[in-house]
């Protein structure tokens, strides 16, 4: 869980507070990056995915592959659909990966959670 804030950083909003706050706490559940999951839909286009992570975060390629590329290995339990709308879903611009079928993969960050993330977390955690 990463909850530093830069106070001075005029970007840190009420809103994007509470998405940090969701996704780190969607970790602390236990829920993976939406884009980590082995069965994910999607295919990376690496030189174009390091350009665009690299320019953005300063990341080397060891993280880029740690933080986006590499599937989780461990086993997954309450599996749903892919989700793009998945508040564990990190941005990416159209270019840095196609779905299965070749259509453009792009999304934006979320900042609610889904219906998809609202539905395992009530399998993962009954009433």
């Amino acid at each position: 869980m990463h909850l530093v804030f830069n106070e001075n950083d005029p970007n840190n909003t009420d809103e994007e507070y509470r998405r940090v706050i969701l996704h780190e706490f969607g970790h602390a559940l236990g829920l993976i990056h939406e884009h980590s999951r082995p069965d994910r839909p999607i295919f990376w286009d690496n030189n174009a995915l390091y350009q665009d992570f690299h320019a953005r975060t300063g990341w080397s390629w060891d993280m880029i592959y740690q933080q986006v590329v590499a599937a989780y290995s461990g086993e997954l339990t309450h599996v749903t659909d892919f989700d793009p709308t998945s508040i564990m879903m990190y941005p990416f611009r159209r270019g840095l990966a196609v779905y299965s079928d070749g259509t453009p993969f792009e999304t934006d960050w979320n900042r609610d959670l889904s219906d998809g993330d609202k539905s395992i977390m009530k399998a993962a955690y009954p009433r």
